[in-house]
């Protein structure tokens, strides 16, 4: 046997190597920007801000506004934005309705 051989049989011998890359899954990259939870309380957000501007404005509008900063903040700025202002012009509008409702109250006495 020449050197090669025996190096070759003592490699064959030697259960020091690890195996496990072959067969581990590869690794998932998770650094997106727009992640699903940011999208998801985005629609969320929006949905409740539209639904705001038909019944309980100021409770749904405060919802949409606050899932629309998380969405926002999550990466889904376009949904986050948009759940923002429609959250603010429902919101907004029921309070100066209210505000103007107490104001012609006042005004009849």
């Amino acid at each position: 046997m020449n050197d090669d051989q025996r190096k070759s049989m003592e490699n064959e011998n030697n259960y020091d190597e690890e195996y496990a890359t072959e067969i581990a899954p590869n690794r998932i990259d998770n650094t997106d920007d727009t992640t699903s939870g940011g999208v998801i309380a985005g629609f969320i957000g929006v949905g409740a801000a539209l639904i705001a501007l038909f019944m309980m404005p100021v409770t749904l509008g405060i919802v949409g506004i606050v899932l629309g900063a998380y969405a926002s903040a999550k990466g889904a700025r376009g949904l986050g934005m948009t759940a923002i202002v429609v959250g603010i012009i429902a919101a907004g509008a029921a309070l100066l309705y209210r505000a103007a409702l107490i104001t012609l109250f006042f005004a009849m006495f």
